[in-house]
């Protein structure tokens, strides 16, 4: 689910045909209009508006001044509104101008699954699914890796972090890509930060489920940014899943994942030596983060 942001001067705008004269009048660029977005919580039992507030923090998925604004951003019964600003030919800004406000539906969302906690506002935590196995020698894309898979059910607002240490300061980790050095086998790091110290990560580009759901503009590069495409393939809309996968060495395992190897036992081999059977512990953090308008984002934590 996501919000686009239609300004008069588009040939998408549902009252083009009114506007476009004044728009080449003006000398209105479109790709020289500024984007910005406000939220605000749902109106409470008292029948209370709660004031709009700016959308303010991007993160390595999503961009706040962009004619999108992703889900993670709002949740049911959000009041959403975007605000424009033209750039005249002559480089002056023009005039800012509101959208009118729309209220995120409750209940026909895509994925509304019951996983609301004890106020209408909260959520409480899922179950996850993680597979580990041995991919041998002779596969041709992922020789001699330990492949693991995480499935993660999928709510409407929320976005689940997966990593293998304890996820802390998530305004900095989502900001600042230093604080995401430590998280090497998570989804929070994007490829390009990783280069030269692990091959794989569970954002690597996959293609996004032929069984899955296809709604309008949801992978169309006009409108949405690669870094945001390259997350959303990971999700089936249809299944309401997130499915992450990576291929780790034994090595990467334990000493950038911080996983451990137990030895199980031994088992003789033409009675020469003896081959140890052994088996990798690893430890995953699932933390589940959305918006809260009051306090930017907040997490539901599992493990």
């Amino acid at each position: 689910m996501i919000c686009i942001c239609f300004q008069p001067c588009d040939i998408q705008y549902p009252a083009y045909g009114s506007t476009q004269s004044l728009c080449e009048q003006s000398g209105i660029d479109q790709s020289d209009i500024s984007y910005r977005w406000e939220v605000a919580m749902p109106t409470d039992v008292n029948g209370a508006r709660p004031p709009f507030v700016m959308v303010t923090d991007n993160t390595p998925f999503t961009s706040v001044d962009s004619r999108v604004l992703d889900s993670i951003y709002f949740r049911p019964s959000f009041r959403v509104r975007c605000i424009i600003q033209p750039l005249h030919s002559n480089g002056n800004p023009g005039i800012p101008s509101k959208s009118h406000e729309i209220s995120i539906s409750h209940d026909n969302g895509i994925c509304n699954s019951p996983v609301f906690g004890g106020t209408p506002n909260s959520y409480s935590a899922q179950s996850f699914l993680a597979n580990l196995h041995y991919v041998g020698p002779g596969d041709k894309n992922h020789p001699n890796t330990v492949h693991i898979s995480i499935k993660v059910p999928h709510q409407d607002g929320h976005l689940p972090l997966i990593s293998t240490y304890p996820i802390h300061n998530l305004r900095y980790l989502l900001a600042e890509p230093v604080y995401r050095q430590q998280h090497l086998c998570s989804n929070l790091i994007t490829p390009s930060e990783r280069s030269g110290i692990v091959n794989s990560g569970f954002l690597d580009t996959r293609d996004s489920d032929v069984l899955s759901y296809k709604f309008p503009h949801q992978f169309d590069a006009y409108y949405r940014e690669n870094k945001t495409l390259d997350l959303y393939r990971h999700l089936n809309m249809k299944s309401c899943m997130w499915r992450f996968d990576a291929w780790y060495h034994m090595t990467e395992l334990v000493d950038v994942c911080g996983g451990k190897v137990s030895a199980d036992f031994q088992v003789p081999v033409l009675f020469l030596y003896l081959q140890s059977m052994i088996t990798p512990l690893m430890f995953f953090k699932i933390l589940f983060f959305y918006c809260q308008v009051k306090s930017a984002f907040t997490r539901v934590k599992t493990a």
